[in-house]
């Protein structure tokens, strides 16, 4: 009996679904296309998801930055954490900077331009394998209106 019952639980389990990883971080699969010089280079859907953030600053007793992992001295800190949604998304070339800053456009269904806002270098993180491409993104919205990215169809990411 206890073999039975054993054996209908596994195959029970067995037959339930896996979650994606997708599924598993509710990420937001979205309609909205990524382009660079108006010209589209993003494969597959975008998704959005959101991701925790945090940083911190600390000071020494001498008063210069140092790490809590090898400095002996005493010092003072303070740290934050918060939240932001992020488009990932995977790409066919590179859109690299030197520059600071990207400059993102976000143009609706009639193809208006309803809001640019720049973002640091930092904001936007682009992973590449050796097998070039393909490179996959993410750009951290934290400046950007829920409501915009609503009305938005397409944007465009350029250095800046």
């Amino acid at each position: 009996m206890k073999q039975f019952l054993f054996l209908a639980v596994f195959l029970f389990a067995s037959s339930l679904p896996a979650q994606s990883i997708r599924e598993h971080t509710n990420a937001l699969s979205t309609n909205i296309v990524v382009s660079t010089e108006n010209s589209v280079f993003s494969t597959g859907s975008p998704i959005l998801i959101k991701r925790s953030e945090g940083h911190y600053h600390s000071r020494s007793d001498r008063d210069v930055d140092f790490d809590f992992d090898t400095s002996s001295s005493y010092g003072y800190g303070y740290g934050y954490g918060y939240t932001s949604w992020h488009l990932e998304f995977v790409g066919n070339r590179d859109i690299s900077t030197s520059g600071k800053k990207y400059r993102l456009a976000f143009i609706n269904s009639e193809g208006q331009n309803i809001g640019i806002i720049r973002v640091q270098k930092k904001e936007v993180n682009v992973v590449a394998g050796l097998m070039k491409p393909p490179f996959f993104y993410s750009v951290d919205l934290k400046e950007v209106p829920i409501l915009l990215l609503e009305q938005t169809a397409r944007i465009d990411i350029n250095p800046y």
